[in-house]
């Protein structure tokens, strides 16, 4: 066999496990991370980018008397590590934007204040999108644009272009 035939049918049996990972997982963790960012689109990116890092090492997935999907969930909360932080440091109220606390945060400083209010309100004071929509006075599809960019600008500062 030659070596191009074999390095074809390598990287064929690796796109087979991957898309066999994904069949099997892909909608309970795309769910998973709906519950975390609460942005389909948002959350949809954050899958594509965990099953890109779960190709490089596919058959690590497949090994018997490990948890695959706990093993996927792992790498989705690495992927999410910089919302994990910021959501930390939403600690204060979001009249307080621009704060002390805001400012030391890389994520934070680089939101509006109506970014800040937002992403804080939802994620960490578990408000509800009509909630904030009607404290903004704005409609709901506005909360949810201005959720995307809060999630757009976390995503950029940590190296991710946003294209897939």
């Amino acid at each position: 066999m030659s070596a191009r035939l074999l390095a074809k049918t390598r990287d064929d049996d690796r796109l087979l496990s991957v898309r066999s990972l994904y069949d099997r997982y892909g909608a309970m963790l795309l769910g998973y991370l709906f519950e975390i960012v609460q942005d389909k689109d948002v959350a949809e990116q954050y899958l594509v980018e965990v099953f890109n890092d779960a190709a490089k090492t596919p058959a690590g997935y497949s090994q018997g008397g490990l948890n695959t999907l706990s093993q996927l969930q792992q790498l989705a909360r690495k992927k999410l590590a910089p919302y994990y932080q910021t959501v930390k440091d939403c600690a204060v109220e979001p009249a307080n934007a621009g704060s002390a606390t805001t400012q030391n945060n890389k994520y934070l400083s680089q939101m509006t204040p109506q970014q800040q209010h937002v992403f804080c309100g939802l994620h960490y004071h578990g408000k509800s999108i009509t909630v904030l929509a009607i404290e903004l006075q704005k409609a709901e599809d506005d909360i949810r644009k201005i959720l995307k960019e809060s999630f757009t600008l976390i995503r950029k500062a940590n190296g991710h272009t946003g294209l897939y």
